[in-house]
């Protein structure tokens, strides 16, 4: 209702295209949010993070994880001065399930220095610690079996 009568409202816009996602609808939604942030980003008055947000949130959800750390850094940097801790868990989630290691522990320990008295932070990058070992030791035990193949031949 608001859209008819409002079309132009970029608020309404992007609240209709969480909705499309939440449905599971992400090409339309990710067509709505482009079309806000165009539209936000060609006016000095409107401030529009949450799109760039959300779509990155798409892009999670798509398996599209190289886009989603491209807007995630991108929001980081023109809205936040890459001093978001939210933000920064968000794209070290996405590092997380791209299984970069390295990168989430770094994002996460950025995030710590900005807000240290959040302990979901400190348990999170414990978990991308354990997760780098285990991975690191996966590929060194996988390594030694090759090695050992390869001498029994």
């Amino acid at each position: 209702m608001v859209m008819i009568q409002h079309s132009s409202n970029l608020y309404a816009a992007n609240g209709a295209a969480v909705v499309f996602a939440e449905k599971g609808h992400f090409d339309v939604s990710k067509d709505i949010f482009t079309q806000v942030q165009e539209a936000a980003s060609g006016s000095v008055f409107v401030q529009m993070p949450d799109v760039w947000i959300n779509l990155a949130h798409v892009y999670f959800a798509q398996g599209n994880f190289a886009l989603a750390v491209k807007m995630y850094q991108n929001c980081l940097r023109k809205f936040y001065h890459n001093t978001d801790s939210q933000v920064l868990l968000y794209l070290a989630r996405t590092y997380y399930e791209a299984e970069q290691w390295q990168d989430c522990i770094k994002t996460l320990q950025r995030a710590i220095h900005l807000a240290p008295s959040n302990y979901t932070l400190r348990f999170d990058a414990g978990v991308a610690m354990q997760k780098f070992s285990a991975s690191t030791l996966q590929k060194a035990k996988r390594t030694a079996d090759e090695l050992s193949i390869l001498t029994q031949n």
